[in-house]
């Protein structure tokens, strides 16, 4: 997990079931990812990068994939904006286009404030909660941990 750059390792702190949750979100994350990757190459050929944006929600619906309608939609938006502003940096020649991310190498998933809360236990442990999805109206907490960290 990071924070303003501040990144936290969790592996060695959750269960195998809590790993598993992230497992399924990184995993979807990339997906995601390469879905709107090859979407974005698929309209540069056509000369149709005017069309070029973050929008999901067809992939996320997309029958051929239907596991990502169990993920939050936070982590979904996070992965489209990610690689709009990697796309969007290649086509202002600052970097390469980006490239496939592959299931073999260590991948990751961008966590917002909406899945999670930080609370302050004393001087130099905090409680982190992680939560199922923010939109719905009551959200479940998945898991809590303490960690040897106090937040800004």
């Amino acid at each position: 997990m990071a924070i303003r750059g501040f990144s936290i390792d969790l592996s060695d702190k959750v269960s195998s079931k809590q790993a598993n949750y992230f497992a399924h979100w990184i995993g979807a994350s990339n997906v995601m990812r390469n879905q709107k990757r090859a979407e974005y190459v698929s309209l540069l050929a056509e000369n149709k990068g005017d069309l070029i944006n973050q929008a999901y929600s067809h992939i996320r619906t997309n029958k051929e994939l239907p596991f990502l309608k169990a993920i939050p939609v936070q982590i979904m938006r996070n992965a489209a904006s990610l690689i709009y502003a990697d796309v969007e940096k290649c086509r202002k020649g600052l970097v390469k286009f980006p490239k496939v991310k592959g299931r073999g190498k260590k991948r990751s998933a961008l966590l917002t404030k909406e899945l999670f809360m930080l609370e302050p236990l004393g001087e130099s442990r905090t409680l982190l909660t992680i939560f199922d999805d923010s939109k719905k109206t009551k959200r479940q907490k998945l898991f809590s941990i303490q960690l040897d960290y106090v937040p800004d």
